[in-house]
């Protein structure tokens, strides 16, 4: 039984809502098993992403919330004590529309997103496109993505053959891979979309990942 002394944060470590065709049920707890399903989805297409994220631990400075919409959303203090959201606190799925829905994926063959923030973005421009762009993620932050992927299911898209993750700006070998047999798209033009809350975090590694596109 819940005791009255423990913290409601707590008490709240699963929270389900009903969101329009889906129900969803999401824990800020990390899970093996949500994690371990989305390295099977992920390892599909991008094996050495996976593989980074498996080997590696997950960050322990990152505040989680369940927003209003049941989605995951998380923050981070930096040195000088700012805190950053890399998803808002209420409804991070909105947000996530809204920035799919200013990127016209049917103009490029590849759109390269630089920042998985909580993922939820990524998720939104798969449901908006019908195209078959290729969609790569660049995210160095692998212990960043071991992080959500404990907490967030997101196998169903993971797994889309389409979907591909660089984690390292400087593994030209690993990068020249993800575009392996996709020089059809390739020749369609690239686009390149920030996810703006990661902008100041991957600053220091985004100018070296282009270079090598």
């Amino acid at each position: 039984s819940e005791s009255a002394d423990e913290p409601e944060s707590s008490r709240r470590a699963v929270t389900c809502r009903h969101n329009s065709s889906m129900f969803r049920c999401v824990s800020i707890e990390a899970s093996g098993s949500v994690l371990d399903k989305n390295l099977a989805a992920l390892s599909v297409v991008s094996q050495r992403a996976a593989r980074a994220i498996a080997q590696t631990t997950s960050r322990t400075d990152l505040e989680w919330t369940v927003a209003d919409d049941g989605l995951i959303s998380c923050a981070f203090t930096d040195a000088w004590g700012r805190k950053t959201s890399l998803a808002s606190r209420k409804r991070p799925g909105e947000e996530a529309k809204r920035l799919a829905e200013a990127v016209d994926i049917d103009k490029a063959g590849v759109v390269i997103i630089k920042g998985f923030g909580c993922g939820h973005h990524i998720r939104a421009l798969l449901e908006q496109g019908k195209s078959a762009a290729l969609i790569v993620v660049y995210e160095p932050d692998v212990a960043l993505l071991r992080s959500v992927l404990e907490r967030q299911d997101f196998s169903g898209w993971l797994v889309d053959p389409l979907v591909a993750f660089i984690t390292d700006p400087d593994d030209a070998a690993v990068i020249s891979e993800t575009f392996s047999g996709s020089e059809g798209l390739v020749s369609l033009g690239l686009k390149l979309v920030e996810h703006p809350p990661s902008s100041k975090r991957l600053a220091d590694t985004t100018d070296r990942f282009e270079a090598r596109l």
